[in-house]
């Protein structure tokens, strides 16, 4: 495909900025439109559930790029405005005003839209969720009115809430569908590992719990009923029990779907001209091939380098491993690559220990690797696995053996 004229991307947030950016970095000197239904100038997300919350945290510190970078460097951020329709064969865009919108290539970073709780009063007052910037201001502000919180998800934006709330001293509970915290992204001992973290805390956790009713008097929110009956008091419900891609205008252009917008590595989607990155898009694991949707800050950094360089006809960049990480209190894990049930696991340190890790092996070398409280093994951890480094699940188990000297053992002349 010829270089395009205009590109315009659907979705001003980390992704859609970074696209933006990728693209005038390439040395595209066309014509970028990007459209955002928020207001605000595209920000991040990780310290909406965390600092945001505990603190006051000025707007333009979670901005991905200064305001005025966007009229600098001459694109067209239209805030406020939400595409409604697509047409892939006028190539136009439909807004809400009724206008619609020529492109040559189009970028799709319309990320993900929040899972809702299906039982009777949770649509009332007092049940909140977490995605966006204003929801962060609701919940910053009912935090410090609250005396009893439960939070509805043990995965990473429940914890964080949670933590948060325990920061200012809310009483909070942690009701779980799961058999162990973080089950969708850590194997169980890190889950574990968490557990005793909130607990020390004064965190109550429910795993195996779900959520049957909203319990209410008049208006007001007065706590949870499991689905076996018991009631949990709390003046404030917090849901986080996942987020689905957000693909309507990807089902009105026909694009491919598979959890989300489907993808090749280099974030193409099935209809040429049209690409897919952030939270949206399903795309092949490095190594793996298996297709898979990353909700993750590393995921929005690193996409839209590729879209752009595909887009432009450019060299594209290094692949990277998918990388996440979670703060609560004093404590962070940081986890490369993708967990796999499939890959032999080696665990060092025990569950409740200032440190943890969690290996995956597979066919002798390293495939993703959890690491809590060790921010120092992440470097070495992040070569063992891209450089396919042999190891041996003895010599990862040993606390004693330095990850760090495993890489150099494996370099030319290494000792």
């Amino acid at each position: 495909m010829a270089t395009p004229e205009r590109v315009v991307i659907v979705g001003a947030g980390q992704a859609g900025a970074r696209t933006a950016q990728a693209l005038r970095e390439n040395g595209f000197t066309g014509g970028i439109t990007l459209f955002g239904a928020e207001t605000r100038p595209p920000y991040e997300r990780p310290p909406l559930s965390k600092e945001a919350l505990t603190d006051t945290v000025d707007d333009t510190a979670l901005q991905v790029l200064p305001a005025d970078w966007y009229r600098e460097h001459r694109v067209d951020l239209r805030l406020g405005t939400r595409v409604t329709g697509a047409s892939a064969g006028d190539r136009r865009l439909h807004l809400d005003d009724g206008r619609s919108e020529p492109w040559d290539a189009l970028v799709l970073a319309t990320g993900s839209r929040l899972r809702r709780l299906p039982v009777p009063g949770a649509d009332g007052a007092g049940v909140l969720y977490l995605r966006d910037r204003d929801d962060s201001l609701v919940l910053h502000d009912a935090l410090r009115r609250a005396r009893r919180l439960v939070v509805i998800g043990g995965g990473f934006i429940g914890l964080e809430v949670a933590a948060s709330a325990r920061t200012l001293g809310v009483d909070a509970t942690v009701v779980h569908m799961g058999k162990h915290l973080l089950d969708r992204v850590l194997p169980q001992p890190c889950g574990e590992h968490f557990r005793l973290l909130h607990e020390s805390h004064g965190v109550r956790i429910v795993t195996g719990g779900q959520a049957g009713a909203v319990l209410r008097d008049g208006s007001a929110c007065r706590g949870v009923e499991l689905a076996d009956g018991q009631r949990l008091e709390a003046d404030l419900v917090v849901v986080g029990i996942g987020v689905d891609a957000e693909d309507s205008l990807a089902r009105s252009l026909d694009l491919e779907l598979a959890d989300g917008i489907r993808v090749d590595a280099d974030c193409r989607t099935s209809v040429a001209g049209v690409y897919a990155v952030g939270d949206c898009a399903s795309s092949p694991e490095p190594g793996s091939g298996r297709l898979v949707r990353l909700e993750s800050w590393h995921n929005a950094e690193v996409q839209p380098r590729r879209a752009a360089a595909a887009l432009l006809g450019a060299e594209p960049p290094p692949t990277e491993i998918p990388f996440f990480w979670t703060t609560q209190y004093d404590t962070t894990a940081q986890i490369e690559g993708l967990l796999d049930p499939d890959c032999e696991p080696v665990q060092r340190g025990t569950p409740g220990d200032d440190s943890l890790a969690l290996f995956q092996v597979r066919d002798g070398t390293l495939a993703a690797a959890a690491l809590i409280n060790d921010p120092r093994a992440q470097g070495a951890v992040k070569r063992l696995i891209e450089r396919r480094i042999p190891v041996s699940a003895e010599l990862l188990a040993d606390p004693e053996v330095s990850l760090r000297e495993l890489v150099k053992r494996a370099r030319p002349g290494g000792n």
